[in-house]
């Protein structure tokens, strides 16, 4: 610390300490694999320790155009709404059921509206509304 009035000190401190005192980790882990009936479980009380493809997964024990099928798309896409393909998929499940309103808040998004993905889907949507316009 006295050594050329502390000035060696004083470098140690700013270059060399700090490295010192440094900790980094990386830690990575693997879920362990969670059965059908597990997931279907997990679905509905803690759905955010599923993957989207385990809950994909549950949805096909469903039959399409069912509501229990649209639920399992909805919750995957509420648990993951930065999924694009979450977000339509749900739109697209709700579709079927003739659900507009519930697509409608999936399709609306920003990301989801440039995405070529969900063009399908808007066209359906666009189709499902001039009907039920019609009919009134």
């Amino acid at each position: 610390m006295q050594l050329e009035d502390g000035r060696v000190y004083g470098e140690l401190l700013r270059d060399f300490f700090p490295y010192l005192r440094r900790v980094e980790l990386r830690l990575s882990y693997e879920s362990a694999p969670v059965s059908d009936a597990e997931a279907a479980r997990l679905l509905y009380s803690h759905p955010e320790r599923l993957t989207l493809p385990e809950m994909y997964r549950v949805a096909r024990y469903y039959p399409p155009a069912t509501e229990q099928h649209r639920e399992v798309y909805v919750i995957a896409a509420e648990t993951y709404p930065d999924s694009l393909v979450a977000q339509i998929n749900a739109a697209a499940a709700s579709l079927l059921l003739g659900d507009i309103e519930t697509a409608r808040h999936y399709l609306d998004r920003e990301d989801v509206k440039t995405d070529p993905r969900a063009a399908i889907n808007r066209q359906v949507m666009l189709e499902l509304i001039i009907r039920k316009e019609d009919s009134l």
